[in-house]
């Protein structure tokens, strides 16, 4: 008696890098970034709001104190606060622990960076990398198989208002931060992704104005 086997039942699902959320802080905090590892790159990923509608440029961020990949970043106001948003990365082989800081062009009232490991991660630099702002066309990104998206949003001015991510299926943190000037921001991240050539970004709430940067890593 012959029997018929589906290949595909037992065919193991995309295997990717492993992307875990470290957590949120200010800028010059320090992080618990696990065991340490010949294959780890840590992502951070930062936000900060000022009052003005002029944004601050992000200066550097780097990584106690040593640069990573050059920063993706944009910045975006209206009425009287603007955010800046940015994201880099650096192979960081030894440790526990790690303080990024992220530097502005001036003051501001309130700087924030989330702290992400990638384990399994091939290089430290991003496949692809995308920058947006009220005002661009739409973004998409190229992800490499098997791959994984970060994403950082921040907004400001209006209401303020949680968001809804697309192009990353977990939201890892998504809260209001500042004094005087307020700003919503989320990270979020996607991983054990296929190929593909352009994956949909978009970054929607209920505040005025909104920036977001994502990269790639496979």
């Amino acid at each position: 008696m012959s029997m018929l086997i589906n290949p595909f039942i037992f065919s193991p699902g995309i295997v990717g890098p492993i992307v875990t959320f470290r957590g949120v802080g200010n800028s010059g905090d320090s992080f618990n970034i696990g065991a340490a590892a010949a294959d780890r790159v840590v992502v951070a990923l930062c936000a900060a709001v000022r009052g003005s509608p002029t944004p601050r440029t992000l200066s550097s961020l780097v990584f106690d104190g040593v640069a990573g990949t050059t920063p993706t970043t944009t910045g975006v106001g209206a009425g009287s606060s603007s955010v800046t948003v940015g994201m880099a990365s650096k192979l960081i082989t030894a440790g526990t622990t790690c303080t990024p800081t992220a530097t502005y062009s001036g003051g501001v009232v309130a700087s924030k960076v989330a702290l992400f490991t990638i384990t399994g991660q091939v290089t430290n630099t991003p496949g692809d990398s995308k920058a947006w702002k009220t005002g661009d066309a739409a973004a998409t990104i190229n992800v490499a198989n098997p791959g994984c998206v970060l994403m950082v949003a921040a907004g400001t001015d209006g209401t303020l208002g949680s968001f809804t991510l697309t192009g990353v299926g977990t939201k890892d943190d998504d809260q209001s931060w500042g004094g005087l000037s307020t700003m919503q921001v989320a990270f979020g991240h996607e991983t054990n992704l296929a190929a593909e050539a352009a994956r949909a970004l978009a970054a929607v709430n209920s505040n005025t104005v909104k920036g977001f940067v994502a990269h790639t890593y496979s």
